[in-house]
């Protein structure tokens, strides 16, 4: 098995250097690199940035690298900043890639404050151009669309709505939003923690377990949220620059018994629950635009004869335990213009939904650091075992098996097609038109090579873009190749 493993890792990297378009890079000297970041922009193109620290003038840049959706891997201009900056969104214009940035104020008067930035590239003439955002106030959501940056400040206090709509340096749209009374407490509700935007421009495998989530379509953005204290569904819808669009509606019983597990998921103008009693597993539609139910029923009696029954037994055992185990709820599109519904769970105290395929850039950022807290934790176990014991054997403790399975296992699911009306069917296909890329086999091998460092990577529908640093040349690669 060892050698077979080694075999399809070997097979991975050379299939990589058939397949790949590269560029090859290097930092001037007294220019020291801080890390790589990746992003996929649209699910056809890609952004890729290395940070430096220039120890000669004292000061921080990035330098960027965009990649088309032909695999053509495009130098952009360097930019510097007197702090080292961070990269809070990024999208694509007509001819134009903008990226949007942070950084501390210098001198540091009021830690909270920001000095934000927005960066436009065209991609023909290369030029670049700089312009510094006014505002100095962390958003409180940015909702990164392909083609722009939305930025949300809402304040409870004041029970006030802005948001901030970039399309480029040149072009920045402000909308304030009232907030009528009867609106106010769903308003409340709704912004009581953060809530998580979902980007459906890519496949969404388990989606969000957070208690509140916000959509973007057709120019609105779609706010739900489950409040514990009284069971009520919360919906708030926002259309875009209409000052005056902010609509809201609150299902308040929407189960006789109490919900003791719930999620969500927006798709098509419906809301999508599947959620879970003392006794039952539910599912249900409620219709955004009238804030209707139009389906609430057992599992068992909507899609009867569709699934697994043991898969869905699993599936209930876990959202028993509530405090360890979130329902997932997620619709994709299939390539046979149905949808495919998903029904699962996650472990809450370890799953975290990332909304971009860069998300283990922290991963591989500290990696060697994770490496030597395990040696660490190594020896302070052989240490451990040669001490006399107390107490409970911790193996035998239920929350520690639950983990030990939960990262040994991978979760039960259910997967069933629907029609354009939301009704099962059989016989469809399940595959979706948004891939669900095993990514960790196509991650695994620059992981484990030896020599290489800073890397970091985007995934499209059709391949995958990374930067690194190879030590042997000294110099950063900028790939793209075929999945």
């Amino acid at each position: 098995m060892k050698y077979l493993t080694i075999f399809r890792i070997a097979l991975i990297l050379f299939t990589i250097s058939l397949q790949a378009n590269e560029v090859k890079f290097a930092l001037d000297k007294g220019q020291k690199a801080i890390r790589t970041y990746s992003g996929d922009i649209d699910q056809k193109s890609s952004i890729h940035c290395i940070f430096y620290k220039d120890r000669i003038v004292k000061k921080y840049g990035i330098k960027p690298f965009f990649i088309d959706k032909n695999n053509e891997i495009i130098e952009l201009n360097s930019f510097i900043f007197e702090s080292e900056p961070t990269i809070i969104s990024y999208h694509k214009g007509k001819g134009n890639i903008t990226l949007i940035t942070s950084e501390n104020i210098i001198p540091r008067s009021d830690p909270s404050k920001k000095k934000f930035s927005i960066i436009d590239f065209n991609i023909l003439t290369k030029e670049s151009s700089l312009h510094e955002v006014p505002e100095n106030k962390t958003p409180n959501v940015t909702l990164r669309l392909p083609n722009r940056t939305i930025f949300l400040n809402y304040s409870m206090k004041e029970k006030k709505l802005r948001s901030t709509i970039i399309q480029n340096g040149e072009t920045i749209l402000k909308t304030s939003y009232e907030i009528n009374k009867n609106d106010s407490d769903n308003f409340a509700k709704v912004f009581s923690s953060p809530p998580k935007f979902i980007n459906k421009n890519e496949y969404i495998e388990s989606g969000s377990i957070d208690e509140t989530k916000v959509y973007y379509d057709k120019n609105q953005l779609l706010f739900d949220h489950f409040s514990k204290n009284d069971q009520s569904i919360v919906s708030l819808t926002l259309k875009l620059q209409e000052s005056t669009s902010l609509r809201s509606y609150t299902i308040d019983a929407l189960d006789t018994e109490k919900i003791k597990n719930i999620n969500s998921f927006y798709h098509r103008e419906n809301l999508f629950l599947f959620y879970r009693t003392k006794d039952k597993t539910k599912y249900a539609i409620i219709d955004n635009e009238k804030g209707e139910i139009k389906t609430n029923n057992s599992i068992h009696q909507v899609f009867s004869g569709y699934f697994n029954n043991e898969k869905l037994k699993t599936i209930e055992k876990k959202l028993n335990k509530s405090r360890i185990y979130k329902p997932t709820i997620t619709i994709n599109e299939s390539i046979e213009n149905q949808h495919v519904l998903r029904l699962s769970y996650v472990d809450q105290t370890t799953y975290n939904y990332y909304n971009d395929w860069w998300f283990h850039h922290w991963m591989f950022q500290n990696m060697m650091m994770q490496q030597q807290q395990q040696m660490m934790q190594q020896n302070m176990n052989r240490t451990m075992n040669n001490l006399p014991r107390f107490g409970p054997n911790i193996e035998s403790l239920e929350v520690y098996n639950l983990t030990k399975t939960s990262l040994s296992k991978k979760n039960e699911s259910i997967n069933i097609v629907l029609d354009s009306q939301f009704n099962p069917i059989e016989g469809g296909s399940t595959e979706t038109i948004r891939k669900n890329i095993n990514k960790d086999t196509y991650l695994k091998p620059f992981k484990e090579r030896a020599g290489t460092k800073h890397f970091t990577a985007a995934f499209t529908n059709k391949t995958m873009r990374g930067v690194f640093y190879q030590k042997k040349i000294k110099q950063f690669s900028i790939k793209s190749f075929d999945l």
